[in-house]
């Protein structure tokens, strides 16, 4: 798991901080099928999954139905967006 390795590796539980980004609904389906709705499933999973971990969200830029491209700098924690 990522957060034992960070953790491994010196890294602090308790300073671990989540952006997010994507979960959109790009395609449009003729069925309401839950099994459909593949972006919005995937974010309420990492929601959930950070809730467990005890890792605050720091902002997120989820949903919709457009694709998104993300850059992340590690040296200034900066994660840029850019919606396709």
């Amino acid at each position: 798991e990522l957060v034992d390795h960070v953790v491994f590796n010196g890294g602090r539980r308790a300073n671990l901080k989540a952006k997010l980004a994507g979960g959109s609904q790009m395609f449009q389906f003729s069925s309401s099928n839950e099994m459909m709705r593949i972006g919005p499933r995937n974010v309420e999973a990492v929601l959930q999954q950070l809730e467990k971990l005890q890792i605050r969200v720091l902002g997120s830029d989820v949903g919709g139905n457009k694709g998104r491209t993300i850059e992340f700098s590690p040296e200034n924690s900066l994660l840029n967006i850019r919606i396709v």
